[in-house]
């Protein structure tokens, strides 16, 4: 699949990535900060971040994220990354406020285990271009096939909801989930199915810290 000259876009943001990573500490988690839109400095920053927490020892790499989207081929090597780590990869859409959007979907998706701070949310992963605009005709549709497809296969290696990670990519308005400020989670926008932590395959509320 040719890819538009202007690059895969999923919900593109206006900022760049703000990567920090923090000291580890004997028998503390190693954690990083994704803040801004994913592109080929973020992935490879992921792709350090695994390799630099096995050399260290730490138990597990905890991704502190905040993203509007940003490009497919960036994404798409994060998701490889964290579903191949050889230690488990916390995603924490933090802090308050946060959202993992369009791509960060799919990072969120991707992850061992996978939560939220209240008053964040998650979701809206239709491809667009690399403008933001929309992908007309037969590309589009392939691409837009291509995505679910992708967004699918990364849920159902988790466990999680495929038919919300689906969602999520084809409908343009976004399915999505909140995260509300006493810790539930409950669906939004189309309310299309369940979160994809521990709260189930259904539109269930979720209680306090639940995560996958």
């Amino acid at each position: 699949m040719k890819w538009p000259a202007a690059g895969v876009g999923l919900l593109l943001g206006l900022r760049t990535a703000a990567l920090v990573g923090a000291p580890l500490t004997d028998g503390a988690l190693a954690r990083i900060v994704i803040d801004g839109t994913i592109n080929p400095a973020v992935a490879d920053f992921t792709h350090e971040a695994i390799a630099r927490a096995e050399r260290e020892g730490a138990p597990a790499l905890v991704v502190e994220l905040d993203t509007p989207g940003g490009l497919l081929p960036s994404a798409r090597a994060m998701v490889k990354d964290i579903l191949a780590a050889p230690l488990p990869v916390i995603v924490y859409v933090a802090p308050s406020g946060a959202g993992a959007g369009s791509a960060g979907v799919f990072i969120t998706l991707a992850a061992h285990v996978a939560a939220m701070a209240p008053g964040t949310n998650i979701g809206a992963a239709h491809p667009v271009g690399g403008a933001g605009e929309d992908i007309k005709g037969v590309m589009g549709e392939k691409l837009e096939n291509f995505t679910a497809s992708f967004s699918e296969a990364i849920a159902q290696r988790r466990g999680r909801n495929v038919e919300w990670a689906a969602r999520a990519v084809r409908w343009r308005t976004g399915a999505g989930w909140r995260s509300g400020t006493s810790g539930e989670r409950w669906p939004w926008a189309w309310r299309s199915g369940g979160w994809m932590a521990t709260c189930g395959r259904g539109p269930t509320r979720c209680g306090s810290g639940s995560a996958s």
